[in-house]
């Protein structure tokens, strides 16, 4: 495994690749793209992508995610809303991606509206939904990429083992604002309506409203609150510049050294 993850050995699929999600949030099913903490070596997360892990088949089974606590619900499902919106904004986007992308956001936060409005429990006839969405959501961002949120979550989710989906939400809006401050046309501007017009809400105050929403099922924290101190804004910034130029790539917008340092330094 080691050597597969060192890039020493080759990927090669020598069986019939069948995958089953248990959460809905990874799209993993339909990925190239394998992730695990390799303990041994220290390192807290680690990517792992080629053909060979095309799955041959996937297959949903939404009584699997009966027994999932809340919270697990909650970080994956959000996981998932960040994949569709950063391959949607993403350059390498097209039309059959966005396609995806977009069903995958209404399907979501149509589930998270029914949640707000019922309960908790108001989830559980609505998992296959979810788990479809986060398909739908691994498609998009498998052919799209994901961006910035990403980028800029892992850092955190490796010094602080925040879960992966409540580190991309302390990253959420706060990347978007940044976007929007440099480009507030073109594919954002689009997003944001679309956005906008299933929250009921006018667009000027789209994310405050998507927070207000997200924060039902996992309240937003300032990055402190996580044990981030401020010498770690320079040291995550660096480590963004080092590590993540692959989801930097897929950003909206570029985003310079100074611009990370502004988004972390915001949401500190």
């Amino acid at each position: 495994m080691l050597d597969l993850y060192d890039g020493n050995v080759a990927l090669a699929k020598g069986k019939e690749l069948i995958i089953v999600p248990t959460t809905c949030g990874t799209g993993s099913e339909v990925t190239n793209i394998s992730i695990l903490a390799l303990n041994s070596r220290g390192t807290k997360k680690k990517g792992l992508a080629g053909p060979a892990l095309f799955a041959d088949h996937a297959v949903l089974i939404p009584e699997l995610l009966h027994g999932l606590p809340f919270r697990f619900f909650a970080t994956s499902s959000i996981d998932a809303l960040v994949h569709a919106v950063e391959s949607s904004l993403s350059p390498k986007a097209t039309e059959f991606s966005k396609l995806f992308g977009h069903r995958a956001i209404e399907i979501i936060l149509r589930g998270f509206m029914e949640i707000r409005d019922k309960g908790q429990e108001a989830r559980i006839p609505l998992l296959g939904d979810f788990l479809v969405a986060s398909t739908y959501a691994g498609i998009a961002f498998g052919n799209a990429g994901c961006a910035a949120v990403h980028a800029l979550s892992y850092p955190l989710g490796a010094v602080y083992h925040v879960p992966h989906g409540e580190a991309n939400y302390a990253m959420f809006t706060g990347v978007l604002n940044k976007y929007i401050s440099i480009k507030a046309d073109g594919e954002i501007a689009k997003l944001n309506a679309f956005i906008a017009d299933i929250l009921g809400c006018e667009v000027s105050c789209v994310y405050e409203e998507l927070e207000n929403l997200l924060n039902i099922l996992i309240p937003k924290k300032p990055l402190h609150e996580y044990g981030m101190t401020e010498a770690d804004i320079q040291g995550f910034t660096d480590s963004v510049r080092e590590n993540q130029q692959r989801l930097m790539a897929n950003n909206f917008v570029p985003l310079d050294d100074a611009a990370v340092y502004d988004i972390y330094n915001t949401l500190f």
